[in-house]
Protein backbone atom coordinates (compact mmCIF):
# COMPACT_ATOMS: atom_id res chain seq x y z
CA UNK A 1 0.00 0.00 0.00
CA UNK A 2 1.73 3.48 -0.91
CA UNK A 3 1.47 6.05 1.27
CA UNK A 4 -1.66 8.47 1.11
CA UNK A 5 -0.76 12.03 3.24
CA UNK A 6 -3.57 14.56 3.32
CA UNK A 7 -2.63 17.66 4.10
CA UNK A 8 -5.27 20.37 6.16
CA UNK A 9 -5.27 23.48 8.34
CA UNK A 10 -7.22 24.89 10.87
CA UNK A 11 -7.65 28.39 9.13
CA UNK A 12 -7.33 29.78 5.88
CA UNK A 13 -4.40 31.31 4.87
CA UNK A 14 -2.14 28.87 7.07
CA UNK A 15 -0.29 27.33 4.18
CA UNK A 16 -1.63 24.16 3.80
CA UNK A 17 -1.49 24.38 0.40
CA UNK A 18 2.13 25.92 -0.09
CA UNK A 19 2.95 22.82 2.16
CA UNK A 20 1.27 20.11 0.05
CA UNK A 21 2.98 21.13 -2.85
CA UNK A 22 6.52 21.61 -1.93
CA UNK A 23 6.08 18.25 -0.21
CA UNK A 24 5.23 16.98 -3.01
CA UNK A 25 8.04 18.54 -5.04
CA UNK A 26 10.66 17.63 -2.17
CA UNK A 27 9.52 14.14 -2.67
CA UNK A 28 9.92 14.24 -6.63
CA UNK A 29 13.30 15.96 -6.68
CA UNK A 30 14.36 12.30 -4.65
CA UNK A 31 13.22 9.89 -6.98
CA UNK A 32 9.31 9.18 -5.85
CA UNK A 33 6.34 9.05 -7.83
CA UNK A 34 4.25 11.30 -6.96
CA UNK A 35 0.05 12.23 -7.35
CA UNK A 36 -0.42 15.49 -5.92
CA UNK A 37 -4.39 16.07 -5.46
CA UNK A 38 -6.04 19.01 -5.17
CA UNK A 39 -9.24 19.02 -2.95
CA UNK A 40 -9.14 22.80 -1.52
CA UNK A 41 -12.26 24.73 -1.97
CA UNK A 42 -10.14 27.17 -3.54
CA UNK A 43 -10.17 26.68 -7.27
CA UNK A 44 -6.80 26.41 -9.25
CA UNK A 45 -4.95 27.64 -6.12
CA UNK A 46 -3.13 24.04 -5.86
CA UNK A 47 -2.12 24.57 -9.52
CA UNK A 48 -1.56 28.14 -8.94
CA UNK A 49 1.23 27.28 -6.24
CA UNK A 50 2.83 24.84 -8.26
CA UNK A 51 3.62 27.55 -10.76
CA UNK A 52 1.66 25.52 -13.71
CA UNK A 53 -1.26 27.20 -15.47
CA UNK A 54 -2.72 23.65 -16.67
CA UNK A 55 -1.47 20.66 -14.20
CA UNK A 56 1.23 20.62 -15.75
CA UNK A 57 4.75 20.40 -14.87
CA UNK A 58 7.64 20.98 -16.31
CA UNK A 59 10.27 20.65 -13.56
CA UNK A 60 9.97 17.28 -12.75
CA UNK A 61 8.60 13.93 -14.75
CA UNK A 62 7.82 12.39 -11.47
CA UNK A 63 4.94 14.89 -10.40
CA UNK A 64 1.23 14.81 -11.40
CA UNK A 65 -1.02 17.08 -10.06
CA UNK A 66 -4.74 16.89 -10.75
CA UNK A 67 -8.39 18.31 -9.18
CA UNK A 68 -10.89 16.21 -7.42
CA UNK A 69 -13.58 16.49 -4.59
CA UNK A 70 -12.86 14.83 -1.57
CA UNK A 71 -15.90 12.77 -2.23
CA UNK A 72 -13.66 10.91 -5.16
CA UNK A 73 -11.00 10.39 -2.82
CA UNK A 74 -11.14 6.64 -2.09
CA UNK A 75 -11.65 5.74 -5.75
CA UNK A 76 -8.74 7.90 -7.16
CA UNK A 77 -6.78 5.92 -4.23
CA UNK A 78 -8.10 2.66 -5.42
CA UNK A 79 -6.56 3.28 -9.02
CA UNK A 80 -3.02 5.10 -7.54
CA UNK A 81 -2.30 1.34 -5.51
CA UNK A 82 -2.84 0.04 -9.27
CA UNK A 83 -0.67 2.38 -10.71
CA UNK A 84 3.04 3.06 -10.77
CA UNK A 85 2.78 6.32 -8.33
CA UNK A 86 4.91 5.59 -4.98
CA UNK A 87 3.29 8.49 -2.76
CA UNK A 88 0.02 10.40 -2.65
CA UNK A 89 -0.12 14.15 -1.19
CA UNK A 90 -3.79 15.63 -1.12
CA UNK A 91 -4.44 19.55 -0.29
CA UNK A 92 -7.71 18.74 1.59
CA UNK A 93 -10.23 20.51 3.45
CA UNK A 94 -10.48 19.83 7.41
CA UNK A 95 -14.21 20.22 6.82
CA UNK A 96 -14.09 16.86 5.15
CA UNK A 97 -12.03 14.64 7.84
CA UNK A 98 -14.33 12.23 7.98
CA UNK A 99 -13.20 10.87 4.58
CA UNK A 100 -10.21 11.53 4.07
CA UNK A 101 -9.28 10.90 7.74
CA UNK A 102 -9.65 6.95 7.43
CA UNK A 103 -8.17 7.18 4.17
CA UNK A 104 -4.80 8.49 5.15
CA UNK A 105 -1.58 6.77 6.03
CA UNK A 106 -0.02 9.93 7.80
CA UNK A 107 -2.50 13.61 8.04
CA UNK A 108 -0.11 16.71 8.01
CA UNK A 109 -1.73 19.84 9.77
CA UNK A 110 -0.42 22.67 8.84
CA UNK A 111 -0.47 26.27 11.80
CA UNK A 112 1.26 29.55 12.02
CA UNK A 113 2.23 30.82 14.81
CA UNK A 114 0.03 33.13 15.30
CA UNK A 115 -2.25 33.21 18.66
CA UNK A 116 -5.54 32.72 16.33
CA UNK A 117 -4.61 29.81 14.76
CA UNK A 118 -3.17 27.72 17.55
CA UNK A 119 -6.79 27.07 18.81
CA UNK A 120 -7.44 26.50 15.76
CA UNK A 121 -5.40 23.53 14.74
CA UNK A 122 -6.19 22.48 18.28
CA UNK A 123 -9.79 21.91 17.26
CA UNK A 124 -8.71 19.78 13.89
CA UNK A 125 -6.46 17.47 16.26
CA UNK A 126 -9.16 16.92 18.37
CA UNK A 127 -11.32 16.13 15.60
CA UNK A 128 -8.88 14.13 13.65
CA UNK A 129 -7.80 12.06 17.33
CA UNK A 130 -11.56 11.43 17.42
CA UNK A 131 -11.59 9.27 14.50
CA UNK A 132 -8.29 8.09 15.77
CA UNK A 133 -6.18 10.22 13.80
CA UNK A 134 -3.17 11.56 15.29
CA UNK A 135 -1.65 14.32 12.80
CA UNK A 136 2.09 15.63 12.22
CA UNK A 137 2.43 19.04 12.46
CA UNK A 138 3.94 21.89 9.90
CA UNK A 139 4.98 25.03 11.90
CA UNK A 140 4.32 28.00 8.95
CA UNK A 141 5.75 30.90 8.77
CA UNK A 142 8.07 30.39 11.96
CA UNK A 143 10.72 32.39 13.63
CA UNK A 144 13.31 30.85 14.79
CA UNK A 145 14.38 34.06 16.78
CA UNK A 146 10.78 34.70 18.31
CA UNK A 147 8.77 31.66 17.94
CA UNK A 148 11.63 28.99 19.54
CA UNK A 149 10.10 28.70 23.02
CA UNK A 150 6.31 28.93 21.64
CA UNK A 151 7.23 26.12 19.50
CA UNK A 152 8.73 24.06 22.38
CA UNK A 153 5.46 24.68 24.48
CA UNK A 154 3.51 23.48 21.62
CA UNK A 155 5.43 20.16 22.07
CA UNK A 156 3.62 19.09 25.26
CA UNK A 157 -0.04 21.43 24.22
CA UNK A 158 -1.01 20.44 20.63
CA UNK A 159 1.32 17.75 19.79
CA UNK A 160 5.04 16.25 19.76
CA UNK A 161 5.06 15.04 16.51
CA UNK A 162 6.23 18.33 14.49
CA UNK A 163 7.65 17.76 11.86
CA UNK A 164 8.57 21.15 9.66
CA UNK A 165 9.38 24.44 10.75
CA UNK A 166 9.37 26.58 7.36
CA UNK A 167 10.19 30.37 7.69
CA UNK A 168 8.72 32.96 5.75
CA UNK A 169 9.59 33.25 1.88
CA UNK A 170 9.64 35.82 -0.77
CA UNK A 171 6.71 34.69 -2.92
CA UNK A 172 7.96 37.12 -5.69
CA UNK A 173 11.45 35.43 -5.72
CA UNK A 174 10.12 32.64 -8.11
CA UNK A 175 6.50 31.17 -9.85
CA UNK A 176 8.01 27.56 -9.49
CA UNK A 177 7.98 26.15 -5.85
CA UNK A 178 10.49 26.99 -2.97
CA UNK A 179 11.41 23.73 -2.84
CA UNK A 180 13.37 23.56 -6.46
CA UNK A 181 16.01 26.00 -4.71
CA UNK A 182 18.18 23.80 -2.08
CA UNK A 183 20.16 27.95 -1.66
CA UNK A 184 16.93 28.97 -0.04
CA UNK A 185 16.88 28.26 3.68
CA UNK A 186 13.24 27.83 3.27
CA UNK A 187 13.70 25.29 0.63
CA UNK A 188 15.74 23.26 2.75
CA UNK A 189 13.20 23.17 5.81
CA UNK A 190 10.68 21.58 3.54
CA UNK A 191 12.94 18.98 2.03
CA UNK A 192 13.66 18.35 6.12
CA UNK A 193 9.82 18.12 6.12
CA UNK A 194 9.53 15.51 3.33
CA UNK A 195 12.26 13.69 5.10
CA UNK A 196 10.96 13.10 8.17
CA UNK A 197 7.47 12.29 6.29
CA UNK A 198 9.69 9.44 4.41
CA UNK A 199 11.35 8.30 7.29
CA UNK A 200 8.60 8.67 10.11
CA UNK A 201 10.64 10.79 12.18
CA UNK A 202 10.43 14.24 13.29
CA UNK A 203 14.01 15.20 13.98
CA UNK A 204 14.22 18.79 14.39
CA UNK A 205 15.65 21.41 11.65
CA UNK A 206 19.36 22.54 12.38
CA UNK A 207 20.97 25.41 10.89
CA UNK A 208 24.51 25.66 10.88
CA UNK A 209 26.63 28.44 11.43
CA UNK A 210 30.34 29.35 8.97
CA UNK A 211 32.77 27.46 9.86
CA UNK A 212 34.82 30.38 8.46
CA UNK A 213 34.57 33.67 7.34
CA UNK A 214 37.84 32.41 5.22
CA UNK A 215 38.23 29.12 4.60
CA UNK A 216 36.07 26.73 1.85
CA UNK A 217 34.97 24.19 4.55
CA UNK A 218 31.72 26.04 5.12
CA UNK A 219 31.02 26.03 1.22
CA UNK A 220 31.78 22.43 0.70
CA UNK A 221 29.26 21.25 4.09
CA UNK A 222 26.85 23.28 3.15
CA UNK A 223 27.01 22.04 -0.69
CA UNK A 224 26.51 18.18 0.61
CA UNK A 225 23.63 19.09 2.75
CA UNK A 226 21.59 21.28 -0.10
CA UNK A 227 21.37 17.79 -1.90
CA UNK A 228 19.54 14.56 -1.14
CA UNK A 229 20.20 11.86 -3.33
CA UNK A 230 18.66 11.91 -6.57
CA UNK A 231 18.02 15.87 -6.47
CA UNK A 232 18.45 18.22 -9.19
CA UNK A 233 19.30 21.03 -8.59
CA UNK A 234 17.63 24.41 -10.45
CA UNK A 235 19.79 27.12 -11.36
Amino acid sequence: MIPFVSVTSGESGSGATTTAVNLAVSLALSGRRVLLIDCSEKADCLIGAAGTADGSVPYTPLLKIMQARSEELPRLKDEAENGTFEWIIADVPQAAYEIWGNLSSQTVLVTTMEESSIPCADGVVGKLESIGVSPAVVLNRYDPEKDRTMAACLSYTLTDNVIGWITNMDSSASRFPVALYPDQDTAQRFRHAARNLKDGTNRPYRTLRPLSPYGRGWEKLTSFLQLDAGDRRIK
